[in-house]
């Protein structure tokens, strides 16, 4: 039988693992992990026991111990104790040049510098590049100093001879601050008056800042200088405020075409549609308005871009229009216009605009029925571009002009049919239509072309077709299949023709088989 002490440690036993469960053990992680006992102290703010965990965390040489000497730096920073934080960051940098903890330390040694270390600091030379990064640092912490104190220090900053980011860094700043005297500083490095190396930055930093004053002293820029360079990166920085007032202004003042075409595309991107329509209507420089077209086209407004397709006093502007609403796959506006345009030229473009637009079936329609020969000839050479190969030799079986013939001969040697050319160079009873499409194959790339015009060549009587064989394998620069044919014809006169051909294209080939023959 148990005794009563046995069952009163049972108890309490039960007790204590009753109570572990519910609270967690009673000499925890965070007590073992040194460590987490002092983020845990950091987070009550206990920093003299932040201070003794994470120094006993550092000396343990663990896997964050990276870690612990930045927050032990941090703890002796909160207590006032600079030296000691600093010492504990150079431990960081020299055990662990690789740490991701190296950026956390040099932000948090900027964080320490007091105004006298700020000012030596930032007026000191040019350093390495460890140097350059820190004054980076103690820059970002000037932004909430005294501006009649901070200012003038950056102001010998971009004097001095540190590298260009630090310099890019102090103009930022000073933008930032908003400070009139700041602002005029950066004026100056944006009117060209000094540090010219930093002009384009002040112009942009300008711009982000979009405040009246700093949106006064671009346009003080732009009406100062005769740079186009400068003054175009001014339109950006109005572009970036957002203000739409400043580039219209330009536009109504500016005489730079180039300028305000650039002012124009800025004001697309800005999405200013009805500024732009209602500048567009009182513009008399095509080149603008070609620009304002551009801008719809931007905004994706295909309304506008047919009303001037159709409405547009200068052929050049409607064609634009034309080929940008073909660009936007506007398929149904450009038939619309198709069927009221009296513009031969014109149509022309909207046929292109339909290939673009991918729509065959609307090609095809014009080659079809389009009354204009002309217009037809060139729906064809586009349904060659879209490879519509087999639509192409269906209106090759209907069509009865020779010409036209011809022309989608043409075509089918675009659309890579190089089996239907070699088919109408043998049997078509047109000749006209035969040497077309020798001649097509004469410009097909590749030994399958070779091949069928040494067929044709082999198989065909007429004359005429023998020698647009003989001058398609010239153009295609076939030595061998030339130096075949005048071995073996019989042909005097198509002979001749081969080796007079062989002596144009002078290769080692052709000028071995001259000796060859004069050896005969």
């Amino acid at each position: 039988m148990n005794s009563p002490g046995i069952v009163t440690k049972l108890l309490v036993g039960c007790a204590l693992a009753l109570v572990v469960g519910l609270t967690g053990p009673v000499t925890g992680a965070a007590d073992e992990d040194p460590y987490q006992r002092g983020k845990a102290a950091l987070d009550q703010r206990q920093y003299r026991e932040a201070v003794e965990a994470f120094g006993e965390a550092a000396r343990a040489r663990g896997d964050r111990s990276d870690a612990a000497l930045y927050w032990l730096a941090y703890s002796h920073w909160k207590l006032g104790e600079k030296d000691k934080a600093r010492a504990a960051l150079d431990n960081l940098g020299r055990r662990y040049p690789e740490s991701r903890w190296l950026d956390d330390a040099e932000a948090l040694e900027a964080e320490m510098l007091d105004q006298r270390e700020l000012r030596e600091l930032v007026g000191s030379g040019g350093g390495d590049r460890a140097d350059d990064e820190l004054k980076l640092l103690a820059l970002e912490a000037l932004i909430g100093a005294d501006p009649a104190e901070a200012i003038p220090m950056l102001d010998r900053l971009l004097d001095g001879e540190h590298s260009m980011a630090v310099k890019e860094r102090a103009l930022f700043v000073l933008a930032e601050g908003g400070d009139p005297r700041g602002l005029k500083i950066v004026a100056a490095v944006a009117g060209g008056e000094r540090s010219p190396g930093l002009q384009e930055s002040a112009l942009s930093y300008l711009g982000v800042m979009g405040g009246e004053s700093s949106l006064e002293l671009l346009s003080e820029v732009y009406d100062g200088t005769d740079d186009p360079r400068i003054k175009g990166r001014v339109l950006e920085s109005f572009m970036v405020a957002g203000r739409k007032d400043r580039l219209l202004d330009v536009l109504s003042k500016e005489s730079s075409t180039a300028l305000r075409c650039q002012a124009v595309q800025l004001l697309g991107v800005m999405g200013a549609v009805d500024e732009l329509n209602e500048l567009r209507r009182a513009e008399r420089s095509e080149e603008v308005r070609k620009a304002i077209l551009e801008a719809f086209m931007i905004a994706n407004r295909t309304d506008l871009l047919a009303q001037i397709a159709e409405e547009e006093p200068s052929a050049e502007v409607r064609e634009q229009a034309v080929q940008l609403l073909g660009a936007l796959g506007a398929v149904s506006e450009l038939s619309a216009l198709y069927e009221r345009e009296p513009s031969a030229r014109i149509k022309a473009g909207m046929l292109q605009a339909f290939m673009v637009a991918g729509d065959r079936e609307r090609v095809l329609q014009a080659a079809r029925e389009e009354p204009s020969e002309d217009l037809r000839r060139t729906a064809i050479q586009l349904l060659g571009v879209m490879d519509a190969g087999d639509e192409l030799w269906e209106l090759f079986r209907v069509e009865d002009s020779t010409e036209l013939r011809k022309s989608i001969v043409e075509a089918l040697f675009l659309a890579g049919e190089r089996d239907r050319l070699a088919e109408l160079a043998r049997t078509d009873p047109d000749v006209e239509v035969r040497a077309a499409a020798v001649q097509s194959l004469g410009l097909s790339d590749g030994p399958r072309a070779a091949e069928l015009l040494l067929q044709i060549y082999d198989t065909e009587t007429d004359r005429e077709i023998r020698q647009a064989a003989l001058t398609a394998l010239f153009t295609r620069g076939d030595v061998d299949a030339l130096i075949r044919i005048a071995r073996r014809e019989t042909d005097g006169e198509l002979r001749t023709h081969a080796v007079r051909l062989l002596s144009v294209l002078n290769s080692p080939e052709s000028t071995e088989f001259m000796k060859e023959l004069l050896s005969e």
